[in-house]
């Protein structure tokens, strides 16, 4: 299996979907992760021989996309250390991915994109929300930033400060496009960092009906196979759960006869009954 660094934001909240990220991605990669996390999470995860856990949060509960000052200074405190575990990991390894706890991954990256990043042909590895709702990713950032790959700590030093100098609503990610200006990087194709908001009701949920088992078993999209998926899996939310179409589609896919077992084993994490950390 190939090595691959990862980086995540870990707090007790979202300890559960991390595992279920973890076996999925590990499924295909011998990976080694880099954790921002409390003490809490550091006491679970300690003992695992490929997790490196840095204690930089604190206990205290957050959420993100509420128009709450407090709620939003303090989803942005945990936010920043996506930074810090960043430049962490790239002291060590010649390139990092940072990722969200709430996906699944149900296909291995393309080789050609990782060899791009480790050989420093690019600088960084981006997805666009590609949602079609203009309005909203004139708000949010035309980039997810629940997924990245990188291999410059030049370039998180500039990304961070323009964060700390234009503060908004969604923290990191309209900063993010101010970020890539002068960097060589990659736009990676849709079938990366799929998100629910790709199949959002009004904008894109009839595309919920182009996933599709492929003859190999995997899932697929537009005749390319799915790399992985972003949707809300155990956190709780102050708002809808607008991620839930998307996994019932994930759930009424794993029924298929032609499924292979490995992606049916992934697929049925996401519908499996919460484990209590």
């Amino acid at each position: 299996m190939r090595r691959v660094a990862l980086c995540c934001i870990v707090n007790s909240e979202a300890l559960g979907e991390f595992m279920i990220l973890k076996q999925s991605i590990e499924s295909f990669y011998d990976c080694q992760w880099y954790i921002s996390c409390n003490r809490k999470t550091s006491d679970i995860l300690k003992n695992e021989k490929n997790i490196n856990c840095f204690n930089l949060l604190n206990e205290n509960k957050v959420n993100h996309g509420v128009d709450r000052p407090e709620k939003n200074e303090s989803f942005y405190t945990l936010l920043k250390t996506k930074f810090t575990i960043l430049k962490i990991a790239l002291k060590e390894e010649s390139y990092a991915i940072f990722l969200d706890t709430d996906m699944i991954f149900v296909h291995k990256m393309d080789d050609n994109i990782l060899n791009l990043v480790e050989n420093k042909i690019v600088n960084v590895c981006v997805t666009p929300h590609f949602s079609h709702d203009r309005l909203n990713e004139a708000r949010v950032g035309f980039y997810n930033a629940g997924m990245i790959l990188v291999n410059k700590i030049g370039f998180i030093e500039k990304w961070e400060e323009i964060c700390n100098s234009e503060k908004s609503m969604y923290y990191e990610q309209p900063p993010l496009e101010k970020a890539l200006e002068t960097e060589t990087a990659l736009t990676l194709p849709i079938t990366y960092n799929m998100g629910w908001w790709r199949f959002k009701k009004g904008f894109g949920e009839d595309k919920l009906n182009n996933l599709y088992i492929d003859e190999e078993g995997d899932i697929s999209f537009a005749n390319m196979k799915v790399i992985n998926f972003h949707l809300h899996l155990e956190k709780k939310l102050s708002y809808p759960n607008f991620g839930e179409p998307l996994k019932n589609k994930l759930l009424e896919l794993s029924n298929s006869n032609i499924i292979n077992n490995k992606v049916k084993e992934i697929i049925l994490l996401i519908g499996g009954k919460k484990d209590e950390y």
